[in-house]
């Protein structure tokens, strides 16, 4: 396997943006994933952070402080998978003609590493929900944007998943993984709409 390493996450915002869009394949649109799914994790944990301490929610505070937990390890998961997804692609390309069958592990690491995003951006969306009731109404924009970005996530993921898996041979891994998008895509549309509904709501009404 290759022992090339990429520090995106220690390069200034304007260098990634330069490497991303320039005449090379790496970062990409998986890593794109990767970076909008660790901003909509990132925006939650805003809300989260300006809503504890403060009195008029603290009968929630303690759920708060466990949802920010729990999304804290979310998005460094998601930072990792920033740099990780174009170390597995550089394996793809290196193994296709030199050894196929190695090229196949790395597809189907690929196909997974983008499914656990997927999943990822349903628990944001899942605690922009909780956010919308108990969260601080101050921020209830953010909450909403948040939201919005995971479900952009999501399809981001599920596009990386699909050309992956338009090499990969193992039809019984395809299915699996289809299957369980098209779980995950039904909440998705359910929750982020209605978090986006209701957000709509909140600020008009202001």
């Amino acid at each position: 396997m290759l022992e090339g390493k990429f520090n995106y996450l220690s390069w200034k915002l304007e260098e990634y943006f330069e490497n991303l869009s320039s005449k090379t394949p790496t970062p990409g649109g998986g890593s794109v994933a990767g970076v909008t799914g660790a901003l909509s994790s990132a925006l939650l944990s805003m809300v989260g952070n300006f809503t504890v301490g403060k009195k008029k929610y603290k009968e929630y505070e303690e759920e708060i402080k466990e949802l920010l937990c729990e999304n804290g390890t979310l998005r460094k998961k998601l930072e990792n998978y920033i740099e990780k997804d174009s170390e597995i692609y550089q394996n793809i390309m290196k193994y296709t003609k030199e050894n196929p069958s190695l090229a196949q592990k790395f597809l189907k690491e690929s196909a997974n590493l983008h499914l656990d995003i997927a999943k990822s951006s349903l628990r944001i969306i899942r605690w922009n929900r909780v956010l919308v009731e108990k969260g601080n109404r101050n921020l209830i924009s953010d909450v909403g944007i948040s939201a919005v970005i995971a479900i952009a996530t999501f399809y981001s993921a599920k596009i990386n998943a699909w050309i992956n898996m338009k090499y990969i041979e193992d039809e019984d891994f395809c299915k699996m993984v289809c299957k369980e998008f098209e779980e995950i895509e039904k909440e998705v549309k359910e929750k982020g709409k209605k978090v986006f509904e209701d957000v709509m709501k909140m600020i008009e009404r202001r």
